[in-house]
């Protein structure tokens, strides 16, 4: 492992210098027609007062972004040189996840990448890459490119053109189960009784 520079113990310098780049060459630029980054993300978490009541604070995840060819979102936590990914990193991760409703997290500081995959209520472990040089962030961009790759949008299609054998019954609950256990779903009803549309809540106009 290269002996690193104390440019690398600054969060803005990790974020410019490798994790900016890396989603850069990872094929997804700050805002294009397919993807876009907010950073400083906020999320709604719930905190415990002395008098044993929630009160909800706002903190700021580095970055979220937006991947829009894969339909997902993933959150970006930076950590340095300094200040490196530790079990408090990993749990502050699975909250952020939890509370932003978001499926995707990456940990990442100048030596470890780590991207984690929130589902029943866990951020698992996916993948993981040791940084042997962090101003070579190519090795870093790929692993997190194959990553995405793995993961694609899964059409299911219900179709029989006899009425009342149970197809709206099987889409609701295909949909909920999948949306149960943490994957976004999107339904299309082309049924022109829309009895699917209207069992989701969705207003219908004629």
């Amino acid at each position: 492992m290269v002996q690193l520079s104390s440019d690398w113990n600054n969060e803005a310098y990790v974020s410019l210098h490798l994790v900016q780049t890396m989603l850069e060459m990872a094929g997804l630029p700050r805002k294009s027609s397919y993807s876009h980054w907010i950073p400083e993300f906020k999320v709604k978490l719930p905190k415990l007062t002395a008098k044993s009541q929630i009160v909800w604070t706002q903190k700021e995840v580095d970055f979220l972004v937006e991947d829009l060819s894969r339909y997902i979102n993933f959150l970006v936590e930076i950590k340095t040189a300094k200040t490196r990914l530790d079990a408090a990193a990993r749990i502050q991760l699975e909250t952020y996840l939890k509370y932003s409703n978001t499926r995707f997290g990456i940990l990442i500081d100048p030596f470890l990448v780590e991207i984690y995959e929130y589902t029943q209520g866990l951020a698992t472990l996916k993948c993981k890459h040791n940084i042997e040089n962090p101003e070579q962030v190519q090795p870093v961009a790929i692993l997190v490119s194959n990553f995405l790759d793995t993961v694609k949008m899964r059409t299911i299609a219900i179709h029989t053109s006899k009425g009342g054998v149970g197809k709206t019954t099987l889409v609701v609950n295909i949909a909920y189960e999948l949306a149960k256990i943490g994957n976004r779903v999107l339904v299309i009803d082309l049924d022109d009784q829309a009895h699917a549309s209207l069992s989701l809540g969705a207003f219908v106009t004629s």
